[in-house]
């Protein structure tokens, strides 16, 4: 009976133990599998973060480099605005100066029809007096012959020697009147061919002066011109040949050259630094011997412009280069590219009416200034 009963107690023993020994291994398998669950979902989540970042950043580099395109885009769309602009003016200056010019071709035709019909008049008096004298020639003659008992050739030679007189006296004295009239519309059309010139091609001026303001969004950019100790602003005066003038006035700093290239160069990298905001002196260099390039390409584009738009034949391309740089220089308060092209217009409107080489002209005209754009460097 104990043996019996040591036996179930053995075999109840073994049961509970398995049972035991499950429910720990059942808790232990549920224990790992919460932990893979946990670790998957963190894994999942970090995947999703990862990969909101990485779309977050393709967005913005997306964006940035859209709005880089779009930027290039507007500029380039303004520059062909811009020349579009330009060839509109150009087209309507040669239209208005056609129109003036057949204007000027019909009031030089009414001014011809008009002392042609002053010769005739004259020429007709002249033949009136004429015929006057020969009727009192006649009329004398009658008398002569009448009262003094003459011969008819002895009156008709004393009459003739009268009348002589009188005929050449009176065609001195028209010959004179129509050598009046001539001279006096003569001067009337040649002041009127320089002023008609003149007025054709006037336009206002506004007079360059050494100085080119700049405006500056506010003064933290006004600080980063300047720079420590002034170190920015001493590599922009030694890197542009310019100086740079920072005052109190609010807003704006002032670069100051005789130079006209010089001081265009400046200015235009000037508003690229306070664009950009970068004013360290390597920048500085860059952008300013970028600038120069632009300037010079400006300048030659200017002379083939001009040269074009004057129709004055080819010209040689250092001639062209200087024509170019004449947008930069001023004299007597005007600018002398503008002048040089008015000079141009006059000379060969001049040349047109007198009856010269109209393009040759232009060609002096234009030209006629062209040493004011050397300096002493060269």
């Amino acid at each position: 009976m104990e043996l019996w009963t040591g036996i179930l107690l053995g075999v109840v023993g073994l049961v509970v133990g398995g049972a035991v020994a499950f429910a720990l291994a059942k808790k232990d398998a549920s224990t790992r599998r919460e932990e893979a669950e946990l670790e998957a979902r963190t894994l999942k989540e970090r995947a999703e973060l990862d990969a909101e970042r990485i779309r977050s950043e393709a967005e913005l580099s997306a964006r940035d480099e859209l709005l880089k395109l779009r930027e290039e885009h507007d500029r380039r769309l303004d520059k062909e605005r811009e020349k579009l602009r330009e060839r509109e003016r150009a087209q309507q200056t040669r239209e208005t100066a056609l129109s003036e010019r057949d204007l000027a071709l019909e009031k030089r035709q009414r001014m011809l029809q008009d002392v042609e019909d002053r010769v005739a008049k004259d020429q007709n008096e002249i033949r009136t007096s004429r015929e006057e004298a020969v009727r009192l020639l006649e009329e004398r003659r009658a008398q002569l012959a009448d009262v003094a008992g003459m011969t008819a050739e002895q009156a008709t030679t004393q009459l003739l020697e009268t009348i002589r007189a009188d005929v050449a006296e009176e065609e001195e004295r028209l010959i004179a009147k129509s050598e009046e009239n001539i001279r006096a519309t003569v001067e009337e059309r040649s002041r009127d061919i320089v002023s008609t010139a003149v007025q054709r091609i006037a336009a206002s001026h506004t007079s360059e002066i050494t100085v080119s303001p700049i405006d500056i969004p506010n003064d933290d950019i006004k600080g980063r011109i300047i720079g420590r100790e002034g170190r920015n602003i001493r590599a922009f005066e030694k890197a542009a040949g310019v100086d740079v003038i920072v005052d109190d006035t609010p807003g704006v700093v002032l670069v100051s050259a005789f130079d006209g290239v010089r001081r265009e160069t400046a200015r235009r990298a000037m508003n690229k630094l306070v664009k950009d905001g970068r004013t360290h002196p390597a920048r500085i260099e860059e952008v300013v011997r970028q600038t120069a390039e632009e300037v010079e390409e400006d300048i030659n584009e200017t002379g083939r412009r001009t040269v074009m738009e004057l129709n004055i034949g080819k010209l040689h391309p250092k001639l062209v280069h200087l024509l170019g740089r004449l947008k930069f220089r001023t004299s007597y308060g005007q600018n002398v590219l503008q002048h040089s092209i008015e000079a141009a217009h006059v000379c060969g409107l001049m040349c047109a009416e007198l009856g010269l080489d109209e393009r040759l002209g232009r060609r002096c005209g234009l030209l006629h200034d062209i040493g004011k754009s050397i300096d002493h460097e060269v």
